[in-house]
């Protein structure tokens, strides 16, 4: 997790964390691995930051339901750009 302004992706606001990455193998799955993972990030978060920020793709509906469930909320859609390609992607905000 980024807190720093000059390290945040840019869907981060000011005051805002953003997670870059949590994965969990699916053979893993359903184990509490990744709440495990998102709790202890979010115990660690320093005192001024008020909400984290997190990008997925829209069609992990795995990684979005995860998020959904543990109180983030679709604040946008965006594309993720590689090359000549593009893929639709969900931003998620939690404040804390």
């Amino acid at each position: 997790m980024t807190w720093h302004a000059e390290r945040t992706t840019e869907y981060a606001r000011a005051g805002a964390a953003d997670i870059r990455t949590l994965y969990v193998r699916p053979a893993d799955w359903g184990e509490g691995v990744g709440t495990v993972l998102l709790d202890e990030a979010l115990e660690r978060l320093p005192a001024l930051v008020d909400a984290v920020v997190l990008e997925t793709f829209r069609a992990n509906e795995q990684g979005r339901s995860f998020y959904e469930s543990r109180s983030f909320e679709v604040r946008e859609t965006s594309e993720y750009e590689v090359g000549e390609s593009s893929y639709p992607t969900v931003v998620f905000e939690r404040e804390l």
